[in-house]
């Protein structure tokens, strides 16, 4: 009678809208037998991490949270990563690839995204100028994995600091960076683009020239194997 009577479920809608509107995981129900029973498991768990989070509130504001969910999961995946696809997109929104299209070019219409490519081999990602408002002063690194990082404030607005930085990059060895990069993932999990940043180097190249050859070499292990192209796919150094 799951939904399908007016005395029987007829508040689960209310409870589903619920979860929707609070970007909780959606709710699972279960069935059983012997003894009878049906189970609605509610998880109080966002479907957004954390740190999607905060860097979405950063360039949007915290009113951003009364976005619908699809909307609200793009744009949090396009705040954290260099650029998306309707492919990306895929592994997470319940929607046909046609609805996920749309959503993109509404989004776009709206100005909160920006394209490149035609066809299947769309990308989007958030115009600069957005992300340049959001830049604020970054506080002092403590810790020795972000040392040393080029922030985003350091890349919309270049400085000396910035530039004598990119200065030793470029003069570092091919084995000098891959050893950079093993150092920056150990014991933690790092975006594509934090790598790219860490290094100095567009997202592009730096996964082309060394993340792909580092994975396919065992240096690097993914955090989703089994999908290349998870919106969440991250890399660690790989244990010896």
């Amino acid at each position: 009678m799951f939904g399908k009577a007016e005395k029987a479920g007829s508040g689960v809608g209310k409870i589903l809208q619920g979860w929707s509107d609070q970007n909780w995981k959606r709710p699972y129900l279960r069935i059983s037998n012997k003894p009878d029973k049906v189970e609605l498991h509610l998880y109080l768990e966002s479907i957004l991490p954390n740190e999607h989070k905060q860097k979405l509130y950063k360039i949007f504001g915290k009113d951003c949270q009364h976005w619908e969910p699809d909307k609200l999961m793009v744009m949090a995946l396009a705040c954290t990563n260099a650029e998306i696809s309707n492919e990306n997109l895929q592994f997470i929104l319940p929607s046909h690839r046609a609805d996920i299209t749309e959503l993109l070019r509404r989004l776009k219409g709206e100005g909160l995204l920006e394209s490149d490519g035609y066809g299947r081999g769309t990308r989007y990602h958030i115009p600069e100028h957005l992300i340049q408002r959001s830049v604020t002063p970054q506080t002092p690194e403590v810790d020795k994995a972000t040392k040393n990082r080029i922030t985003l404030g350091e890349i919309a607005r270049p400085n000396r600091k910035t530039s004598e930085k990119s200065a030793r990059h470029k003069r570092k060895t091919h084995e000098e960076t891959k050893r950079a990069i093993l150092d920056f993932t150990s014991g933690a999990y790092r975006t594509a683009d934090e790598i790219a940043k860490y290094i100095g180097m567009t997202n592009t190249y730096a996964i082309r020239t060394f993340i792909t050859p580092m994975v396919k070499e065992s240096k690097l292990q993914k955090l989703y194997p089994q999908k290349s192209n998870h919106p969440f796919q991250k890399y660690t150094k790989a244990k010896d």
